[in-house]
């Protein structure tokens, strides 16, 4: 879905430029590139090209299909979109909450 969200413009740039250390990850995913947010995300596209609705559905068992329309649906929610963050899922994950 992260990759959807990005190679079809959808996420959120706002938030992601003021909630985001992207500069800091744009010096460390390409130390020669200007830090600009273009570039971020010309990265991030880069690192989520391989991650497609079909890697994604053999690894999930969803469709494509399904995988593309949801990520769609999320990005046309723009701010009114939430998720829930499963507590064993979060405190895994580079220190936890």
């Amino acid at each position: 879905m992260a990759n959807i969200l990005l190679q079809e413009d959808l996420y959120n740039a706002e938030y992601l430029k003021n909630w985001v250390n992207w500069r800091e990850s744009l010096e460390n995913l390409n130390p020669s590139a200007e830090v600009t947010f273009e570039n971020f995300i010309a990265e991030l596209k880069k690192i989520y090209a391989e991650y497609t609705p079909e890697f994604a559905a053999r690894e999930s068992g969803a469709s494509a299909e399904m995988i593309v329309e949801v990520a769609r649906r999320i990005g046309a929610a723009g701010t009114r979109f939430s998720t829930h963050n499963w507590r064993s899922a979060g405190s895994g994950n580079l220190g936890g909450w």
